[in-house]
């Protein structure tokens, strides 16, 4: 079995599905920050969430992890011991696993067969049988949107809570309008191999002005840090929070690379559409068809496929790294269901990740198609 290092660059001649984009400036305004003599929760931290706005959205909070942003997520959504979490089983376990953090029952919705999102029809009939839910949590499976819209008037006519984990989506959009206006939270993830990388880190945008003041208290203790007094453990903490916050180490880098985001976004959006019009009407091949109201910010590019290993092998003999990414859930120990899921188990034995990154030169992308169409034409 392949190590995760295998997928990335670095560890081969390969054509690798991920590579960290690191600028210069990132380096550069790191190093600042080291010599500073400061490198916690600072003006650098303030700079980043101003310049992420455009992106995601007014009310950000940066914090230390993807992670991090879900479990806030979940506590301001008042999910606690005992709560329903009607969930999605395809996904990284962190969204799921934030779930149990909070001791809170998962009820795994199932997935469409075509592109590994939640399955909207499936998430109303578990709210329609009387199960009271606290939240409902969907993910954009690599970088495509849900139905957003649909979900968030969904979450409103039963009285739940929408939280989106945004992960592989950064800068996507549903009719021109940033996809955190249609969740009560969304979650992004600044985590190495992301379109956007602050080396580690994370994001939590609240649709609500009010929760985003309170998540700005609970992420640093429940203390206020824009208070006068120098000496803030006086303060009197009126809820008791986590230490979640973003430091300004990690925000220099992100700035830093935030510079390229429209160039990355753009070179994973074009170089996505061009392998996809390079493999179209071949016969073993399938790829996730998209609703063109909502953008696609392809963090990788998902297709679907007869023979998973075997095409993974193909692709590994002729210098393409390419994978499942993330496993379905509910086979896992810690996360049990007794619903039978027929869409998630169609997708996830079809759907494989090719690379589309900014990385890949004309040339990668000529390998990939022909390589691809070589393997439909029965050439192994």
């Amino acid at each position: 079995m392949r190590n995760v290092t295998d997928l990335l660059s670095g560890a081969g001649n390969k054509i690798p599905l991920f590579k960290v984009f690191m600028s210069e400036e990132a380096i550069s305004n790191a190093t600042g920050v080291l010599n500073s003599g400061f490198v916690g929760q600072g003006p650098s931290v303030e700079e980043f969430e101003k310049q992420l706005k455009p992106y995601v959205g007014e009310n950000v909070l940066t914090l230390n992890s993807g992670t991090s942003a879900l479990q806030l997520a979940l506590f301001l959504a008042g999910v606690k011991n005992g709560s329903n979490v009607i969930t999605t089983p395809m996904t990284c376990t962190a969204t799921n696993t934030a779930i149990l953090d909070r001791q809170a029952k998962i009820i795994f919705a199932d997935v469409n067969a075509k592109d590994g999102n939640i399955n909207v029809d499936d998430v109303l009939s578990i709210l329609k049988t009387g199960v009271k839910a606290s939240a409902v949590m969907v993910v954009s499976w690599g970088g495509y949107p849900p139905d957003l819209e649909r979900l968030y008037n969904i979450t409103r006519e039963y009285d739940t809570v929408l939280i989106h984990d945004a992960a592989h989506a950064f800068g996507a959009r549903i009719d021109e309008h940033l996809i955190s206006e249609f969740a009560d939270f969304t979650c992004f993830s600044f985590q190495a191999i992301k379109h956007l990388t602050t080396v580690d880190g994370g994001a939590l945008v609240c649709k609500d002005k009010e929760q985003y003041k309170r998540g700005k208290l609970l992420r640093w203790y429940g203390l206020d840090r824009e208070g006068k007094s120098d000496f803030r453990c006086a303060q009197n903490v009126k809820e008791a929070g986590f230490k979640y916050h973003m430091n300004d180490l990690n925000a220099s880098i992100g700035l830093g690379n935030l510079k390229y985001i429209d160039w990355i976004l753009e070179r994973h959006i074009s170089n996505a559409n061009e392998i996809t019009k390079g493999i179209e009407g071949c016969n073993k091949v399938g790829v996730i068809p998209n609703d063109s109201s909502r953008s696609n910010q392809y963090w990788v590019l998902t297709i679907l496929v007869d023979e998973v290993d075997k095409f993974i092998s193909f692709l590994d003999t002729n210098g393409i790294n390419a994978s499942r990414v993330h496993a379905r859930n509910d086979k896992h120990e810690c996360f049990t269901t007794s619903r039978n899921l027929f869409g998630l188990t169609e997708f996830y034995s079809h759907q494989v990740s090719i690379p589309c990154g900014w990385w890949l030169s004309k040339e990668d992308i000529e390998k990939i198609v022909l390589t691809i169409r070589r393997y439909c034409d029965g050439v192994h």
